[in-house]
């Protein structure tokens, strides 16, 4: 019985934690789809597309770190990673400003599309911070 409980409360846990995920996610993404709606323009959409592109260079990244025993690990991949993952980084954050400056949309629509990006970054580390988590990490 003690066993059982025991389980419960972690599937409990466990379901918490992926509703919570789920909830940024889709409120990062309804921030992005606001951003294009209420202003009638559709080009803050051009940062949703950058977040296809992130899991690669990340892919790159984490593979050929090296922590393996025998695996030395690729470090000009994995600088090439680190690189591709800061220039996208860059991209998503610095093109509303662009598109403020040069006047394509207006100012709520940049923040809007900011405040996306920041709620999918907090979906990010949230998430790797709950896999931290049920790997033992305190």
């Amino acid at each position: 019985a003690r066993l059982a409980g025991k389980r419960f409360r972690c599937l409990e846990r466990m379901l918490c934690q992926t509703l919570l995920l789920a909830f940024l996610f889709c409120a990062s993404f309804t921030m992005h789809i606001l951003s294009c709606t209420l202003y009638d323009n559709w080009l803050p959409i051009t940062m949703v597309i950058a977040y296809v592109a992130v899991p690669g260079p990340l892919c790159c990244y984490f593979r050929n770190r090296g922590d393996g025993m025998f695996d030395s690990g690729n470090k000009t991949v994995m600088h090439w990673g680190e690189f591709l993952c800061a220039t996208i980084t860059s991209f998503v954050v610095g093109m509303p400003f662009v598109m403020l400056n040069c006047g394509a949309i207006e100012l709520n629509a940049a923040l809007l599309g900011l405040s996306g990006f920041i709620l999918a970054t907090t979906t990010l580390m949230l998430s790797i911070f709950f896999s931290r988590m049920s790997d033992g990490w305190d």
